[in-house]
């Protein structure tokens, strides 16, 4: 004969404060850890690490970055007051200089404005050396 057992009362929680989740969904245990679950964003399956670049895309990402420490120094301005005019973070700027990310096209407008230099400077390809 089974025994019916009580209900299991949970204490409500504080006045103004949601409960506190304790376990995952089994749906998210499930997927590896890159994989995105989000109900809102039904246009991606899950993050899938793109392709590296080419080896001249991240030369030239290189250039960039670069050019953009050569200007920023030459306005005087250190990593931090280039962030504050363009309402970024120092890291971001140490990270498009070290060229450990690239900046979008906003960002180079940005750049470009806050330094007082063509966008064409930061970003054009150095001319190519004699051929053959």
């Amino acid at each position: 004969m089974l025994v019916p057992t009580p209900p299991l009362r949970v204490p409500p929680c504080p006045r103004g404060q949601a409960p506190q989740r304790t376990r995952r969904s089994r749906r998210s245990q499930d997927l590896p850890p890159l994989v995105k679950t989000s109900v809102q964003d039904h246009s991606s399956v899950g993050r899938v690490p793109a392709d590296p670049p080419p080896e001249w895309a991240l030369a030239h990402a290189r250039v960039v970055g670069e050019r953009i420490r050569v200007a920023r120094r030459d306005a005087g301005l250190s990593q931090v007051q280039l962030g504050e005019r363009i309402g970024r973070d120092h890291k971001t700027v140490h990270r498009w200089e070290a060229a450990a990310t690239a900046p979008g096209l906003i960002d180079l407008l940005l750049v470009a404005d806050a330094l007082d230099t063509p966008v064409a400077h930061l970003v054009d390809r150095p001319a190519a050396g004699p051929r053959g």
